[in-house]
């Protein structure tokens, strides 16, 4: 009987203490149904900012283009492809690199404003045997094989290569090129000159470029016995060329040292070129006197 109602009492008390906890969680929902959703609390809408309903002006701009930056018009004129020879006495018309015709000739045009000493040689570049001829000025003369003659160009002649040398007056002048045995071959024409004069008592300073052509003078022989001559340290070569029998005299290191000179047998005193160059186109400086 006791135990009986101690148990009794024992599931009040449980019974009691279950209501308490329920009671501190908030209401239960009845069995079978999802418990509510939390409602949100109630909050006063945000108002949105105020704005200018009127675009943004654009950025004034200039109407009116930008100049166009000034340029010079003027063009400068092409370099002449056949520039005056020497000291600018002579001036070159026509190819001094070209091609002579199968039967045919090359012609170029020498004009002279100026008395001067005139060199002028070819090459085959194909082998060729080339002739030269020179008319006007009362000259009318032609050369087929120089055999050095006169090797005072920039490049290096063979046997079968022509070249001459004269003293001469303002005029035209006209040069063909033409090939022995009438074939079609190409060539190379140098033109060299010179007005400076160089007659016996005188002497002259002369620089002779490094892989260039010799310097050319005018000499006007007195007895045709004259002696030219170079000194300095530079080892130089000589040529005196007399035009009215076409001869030639060179010389290497008859000189002092490595200087050249030579001595005239006698000659037809007339107006002679001179040519200066160097031992293997080195260049150098020298000094030429006549006595």
């Amino acid at each position: 009987m006791n135990r009986r109602r101690m148990a009794v009492a024992a599931i009040a008390v449980l019974a009691a203490s279950g209501m308490a906890a329920c009671s501190d969680t908030g209401p239960i929902a009845p069995t079978g149904q999802a418990p509510a959703p939390p409602t949100a609390p109630e909050t006063d809408p945000v108002p949105e900012p105020e704005t200018d309903s009127q675009p943004a002006p654009e950025p004034e701009t200039d109407s009116q283009p930008a100049p166009e930056p000034e340029t010079d018009t003027e063009t400068s004129p092409a370099p002449d492809p056949n520039p005056p020879s020497g000291d600018g006495a002579v001036t070159v018309t026509g190819d001094l690199t070209g091609t002579v015709p199968a039967d045919g000739a090359a012609t170029i045009t020498l004009e002279v404003t100026e008395r001067a000493a005139v060199a002028v040689g070819a090459t085959s570049e194909d082998g060729g045997d080339l002739e030269l001829y020179i008319t006007g000025g009362g000259i009318d003369e032609g050369i087929d094989d120089s055999h050095g003659y006169a090797d005072v160009f920039s490049f290096d002649q063979s046997g079968l290569d022509p070249a001459l040398t004269h003293v001469l007056e303002p005029g035209s002048y006209q040069i063909d090129i033409t090939e022995y045995g009438g074939d079609e071959n190409a060539y190379t024409l140098e033109v060299l000159s010179g007005t400076q004069v160089v007659n016996p008592g005188d002497s002259v300073d002369v620089s002779v470029p490094a892989d260039g052509a010799a310097q050319l003078f005018i000499s006007e022989l007195s007895s045709g016995s004259e002696t030219f001559q170079t000194s300095g340290s530079t080892d130089t070569k000589l040529w005196v060329f007399t035009p009215s029998d076409h001869t030639s005299f060179e010389d290497d290191d008859s000189g002092d040292s490595l200087n050249a000179a030579i001595g005239l047998p006698g000659v037809t005193p007339e107006a002679v070129v001179v040519a200066v160059g160097t031992w293997q186109n080195r260049g150098g400086d020298t000094t030429l006197s006549v006595q």
